[in-house]
């Protein structure tokens, strides 16, 4: 993992120095993982080469480019379906309140208020924060990051109540202990009377 993010990262960098753009990790990448099933390295390497050799000939490249934005929007499409669900399952057990539901609300709706904002309202913007406010995925994903490590939203939980939580004052009774066996006889029991009891025991006859 640590040698894919050196790579990622430096191969952004070149690219940023020779005026490229430079390449992406895309969230949605976890959806087509999803509904495709296909973890092997092999079929990634094979997409990877058809998307250098098609930027390699102009003729190809320029085809894909023609392709129009709802084919694209249709593919990412099947790929956020996935997304929803992997996101339904983080909130699994979670409790929200009138104050712990802004934690998922608020950057949600504010990041699709942004993209319902026409791009002529950012005109005033300087040019070099245009792609990052006008972005309603971005802002959303800094509001997540902001609200997740500025609030402590556990202080919000409810108060678990005092008679499930304090133990109880009044101790149960000890289990009776079973009563212990008796000792055997000791061998000294059976031996045969000494010699006064018998001497006695004749004189009586």
């Amino acid at each position: 993992m640590y040698g894919a993010f050196l790579l990622t990262n430096g191969f952004s960098i070149i690219a940023g120095c020779v005026g490229l753009i430079p390449f992406g990790t895309f969230a949605s990448s976890i959806g087509f993982l999803e509904n495709t099933k296909v973890l092997r390295r092999a079929a990634l390497l094979a997409g990877s080469s058809m998307l250098i050799i098609a930027g390699i000939f102009p003729v190809m490249s320029g085809s894909l480019a023609q392709l129009p934005l709802p084919v694209g929007g249709a593919v990412l499409f099947a790929a956020y379906l996935q997304m929803f669900g992997t996101a339904f399952r983080t909130l699994q057990g979670t409790t929200f309140q009138s104050k712990t539901i802004y934690r998922m609300a608020l950057p949600a709706l504010t990041g699709i208020s942004i993209m319902n904002i026409p791009a002529s309202a950012f005109g005033q913007i300087p040019p070099l924060l245009v792609p990052i406010l006008s972005n309603g995925l971005i802002i959303g994903v800094i509001l997540v990051i902001l609200l997740e490590n500025l609030i402590r939203w556990d202080r919000f939980d409810p108060a678990v109540p005092a008679s499930s939580a304090a133990p109880s004052a009044i101790p149960s009774p000890a289990p009776a202990m079973p009563a212990p066996a008796a000792a055997p006889a000791s061998p000294a029991a059976y031996r045969q009377p000494n010699n006064e009891t018998a001497l006695s025991s004749s004189k009586c006859r």
